[in-house]
């Protein structure tokens, strides 16, 4: 018997090969341990990821904030790769009878070949004095289902995700941190939800400097404090 994931990597090569080379399409999926990571993935030249990429903050915080329990998607919001592309993401939440999430599917658009056609065209024509005096209104539709304004970033690897919510120079190499220096991160971390990627804890350990047994004892006094 087919698994609801399968149906799903399925899903994902479809999409990818029907969409065409400009859409990226990424399946995220819960763990038993509920962590997430990346199922299926088509298209990840636009990205740079792979299947050992981890979810992105933004998606940490959709989950987080339990958008899912509202609404069954969240579309066209902005985001931006390693290559500095301008792209357009959408996200479908994957339930079960009950409501409880199973993963997420996202497709993220690559505007960059369009959007420089589209100034060709603009040069083209001379018509830039036209289009500088054009007003963009975005529609009530739009407006109504704007849930979240941060921009997503789609980090290829773990260590990103965590040199994004911690400052840099608190990591530096040299740089002794105490014991309370590494809960107070670990707290930090924890409120992101980055400890629900695969793979975060042990990454965490590494850049600490500490053992994994240490970091779920921080972990264990953080959920009790």
């Amino acid at each position: 018997m087919v698994s609801e994931l399968e149906r799903y990597q399925g899903l994902v090569h479809f999409l990818g090969q029907v969409l065409g080379s400009n859409y990226e399409v990424v399946l995220h999926w819960i763990n038993q341990d509920d962590s997430y990571y990346i199922a299926a993935i088509e298209n990840a030249e636009i990205s740079g990821r792979n299947l050992n990429s981890p979810i992105t903050g933004f998606a940490l915080d959709l989950i987080r904030n339990k958008i899912y329990q509202k609404q069954d998607a969240v579309v066209n919001y902005k985001a931006s790769s390693d290559k500095n592309q301008q792209i357009q993401g959408s996200t479908y939440f994957i339930k079960d009878d009950q409501g409880v999430l199973l993963g997420l599917l996202c497709i993220n658009f690559n505007a960059q070949p369009y959007l420089a056609a589209v100034d060709n065209l603009i040069n083209l024509a001379n018509l830039d004095s036209l289009m500088a005096s054009v007003p963009t209104v975005a529609s009530e539709h739009q407006q109504q289902r704007q849930v979240v304004t941060n921009e997503e970033v789609l980090h290829s690897s773990v260590e990103e995700i965590i040199y994004a919510v911690v400052a840099p120079n608190t990591l530096q190499p040299g740089i002794k941190l105490t014991q309370d220096k590494k809960i107070e991160i670990c707290r930090k971390l924890n409120e992101k939800g980055i400890f629900k990627i695969k793979g975060a804890l042990s990454k965490v350990a590494e850049i600490l400097g500490t053992s994994e047994p240490s970091i779920y004892r921080y972990l264990k006094l953080i959920n009790q404090s």
